[in-house]
């Protein structure tokens, strides 16, 4: 198969080569070929850690576009984190959860994984474009927050949410959906005991881990809610709780420090939003909310009495402009 620069797409020497003109490392030329006599791979939409590809296809047999990603088998961790992924996936059926359609294996020994299409934007990519609304933070937290409420209740821990995993989506007239994304770690809660996380070999995004995942310590829900706290935070600041140097102090950080008011960062933020800040973002797992479910409701009744007259969401802005980025 020939390798491509993913921008230009031209030929490049090898999957390990970079285009000369772009910098970009290349990519599997799979246009036109065809999974399971079924999914036509038709253009590449993202490019993801590892060499992974996602790619818009057309189900024959739906007349649908979906999405597929693409795993090389030369990267045993990142196939091991896909295959377990799409399988946590196919386990959920919601609409606040990416839809796993099938998976399976390309004749070239890659692995691949078809997914519902989806057409908007991670978070992330939001927030590099426009601030937010305090309202419109509180929306996407809580319909983040009802999609774990389901995730949990099916015995499943995330344990990686965070901006680039949350994807928002438009439905028009204003309105949006919050996707969540890649469950590559994500365990069952039978699974995780205390002490299965090696510190010299922690898993997760350390900007967004609870001390007890740093610390290799036993995970439940509420593991995942210091991780949606991280998000809450970031969306009403534009910036993290904790931002230091090297890991290792971020780590620490996690650990030990508390996390600045959301007043001193911008004054002009409610200290009700503060309270549910501080609670999610505690360091002991039971000093936090019990369940999503529970911090669903204290987001939405502070969103519902500081904003009454909002009415429904004031999207157009945080749906729109629509980019096929289904990785970013």
């Amino acid at each position: 198969m020939d390798v491509v620069c993913p921008r230009c797409w031209e030929p490049v020497a090898d999957a390990g080569a970079s285009c000369a003109e772009h910098g970009l490392r290349g990519v599997v030329d799979r246009v036109g070929e065809v999974l399971a006599h079924r999914f036509v791979l038709m253009k590449l939409i993202g490019i993801g850690s590892r060499n992974t590809t996602v790619w818009e296809a057309r189900d024959t047999e739906l007349a649908q576009d979906v999405a597929v990603k693409i795993c090389p088998p030369v990267d045993p961790l990142e196939l091991e984190r896909t295959i377990h992924g799409t399988w946590v996936g196919s386990r959920l059926a919601h609409p606040g959860v990416t839809r796993v359609i099938e998976f399976g294996e390309t004749d070239d020994g890659a692995y691949y994984c078809v997914m519902e299409r989806l057409r908007g934007r991670t978070v992330q990519r939001v927030l590099e474009t426009q601030p937010l609304r305090p309202a419109d933070a509180a929306r996407v937290v809580e319909r983040t927050l009802e999609a774990l409420e389901y995730v949990h209740a099916q015995g499943v821990i995330h344990r990686d949410i965070k901006t680039t995993n949350l994807f928002v989506g438009a439905l028009g007239e204003g309105r949006f959906t919050v996707k969540l994304l890649d469950f590559g770690i994500a365990r069952l809660v039978t699974d995780v005991q205390p002490g299965d996380l090696d510190p010299s070999k922690i898993v997760g995004t350390p900007e967004y881990m609870a001390p007890e995942q740093i610390t290799g310590g036993e995970l439940d829900a509420r593991s995942d809610l210091y991780a949606v706290g991280v998000v809450l935070f970031r969306l009403l600041t534009g910036q993290l709780p904790f931002e230091e140097e090297t890991r290792q102090a971020l780590y620490l950080a996690h650990l030990e420090k508390a996390p600045p008011a959301l007043g001193s960062v911008d004054p002009t933020l409610p200290v009700e939003l503060d309270a549910v800040v501080r609670r999610a973002l505690a360091k002991a797992p039971e000093d936090r909310f019990a369940s999503a479910a529970e911090m669903r409701a204290a987001l939405r009744g502070i969103r519902r009495a500081l904003w009454p007259a909002d009415g429904r969401p004031v999207t157009r802005r945080l749906a729109y402009p629509i980019e096929d980025l289904q990785a970013g």
